[in-house]
């Protein structure tokens, strides 16, 4: 509040230089942590209307950002129609931060209503596709709750954004690989195997990534399985991915998961694999 009524001042004394809108929407922005944004952000843009002085799309989107951040949907929708009406049709932007307060609730309906939005966004004209961060949101949104149906959901939703063609970028796998990895059912653990291999198709898949997979292979006492996941990180490191190398917590592991089985032989082969 502090701040804000310092910037007022300036701009109230500062007559010989209009204010233009990008000044208002620096108030705009100070206003978000203001101890009433939402009438802060109605008394900016009244202002800005006394002014002659239009708002553009980032006005807009500080407004709704305000009211998100009060938790009052209701004045966000409100501005939401208003800006449409102004011809500023709600964007990407606009819906990703709906989408986040949302997902930032963590329960059942707080998820499905996300997936409504996206729905929304699809229906609005013009038709706003969505994209690869507001799927993320959705898929966080999922990821969150604890309903034993969650996991179906959330691979539900990914299966959904690959068939609109929305490619998954590194937060989307972060987001996906260590969820379905730590889940108690092996089709899960499986899932997030499959989707390690597509990210090291399309992208460089990290060491948080193959950790989870191969944890989780080892949690069901799959140790072929784990064997092949380190096999190829050794790969994926020889091929210039210095950010996956092997540290020797992972032999010893592997090593012990062999010896549980009695399979020396194996055990032995990573032993020395360890000391390469």
């Amino acid at each position: 509040n502090d701040a804000l009524g310092k910037a007022y001042d300036i701009l109230n004394v500062t007559e010989a230089v209009l204010p233009d809108t990008a000044t208002m929407n620096a108030l705009l922005k100070c206003a978000q942590t203001s101890s009433s944004p939402v009438e802060t952000v109605r008394g900016i843009f009244e202002d800005m209307q006394t002014r002659c002085m239009p708002p553009d799309m980032i006005s807009f989107n500080l407004a709704v950002k305000a009211c998100l951040k009060a938790g009052d949907t209701i004045a966000a929708q409100d501005w939401m129609k208003l800006m449409k009406e102004q011809g500023f049709p709600p964007d990407n932007r606009t819906y990703c931060g709906v989408l986040n307060h949302w997902a930032d609730q963590q329960s059942r309906s707080a998820a499905e209503h996300c997936e409504f939005i996206l729905r929304q966004m699809k229906e609005s004209r013009p038709a706003l596709v969505p994209n690869v961060f507001s799927y993320n949101i959705v898929l966080k949104a999922w990821t969150r709750i604890a309903d034993s149906d969650a996991d179906n959901h959330v691979w539900r939703v990914y299966e959904q954004m690959k068939a609109e063609r929305v490619k998954p970028d590194y937060v989307t796998y972060t987001c996906l690989i260590p969820y379905f990895a730590q889940a108690l059912t092996i089709s899960n653990v499986i899932r997030a195997d499959n989707l390690l291999v597509e990210m090291e198709e399309n992208l460089k898949a990290d060491v948080i990534h193959f950790n989870a997979v191969f944890q989780g292979w080892l949690d069901h006492s799959d140790t072929n399985k784990a064997t092949r996941v380190l096999v190829r990180r050794i790969e994926s490191f020889a091929r210039g991915n210095k950010a996956v190398k092997p540290v020797p917590a992972n032999f010893h592991l592997l090593m012990i998961s062999w010896l549980k089985k009695r399979k020396l032989e194996q055990a032995t082969t990573f032993l020395l694999k360890m000391k390469e």
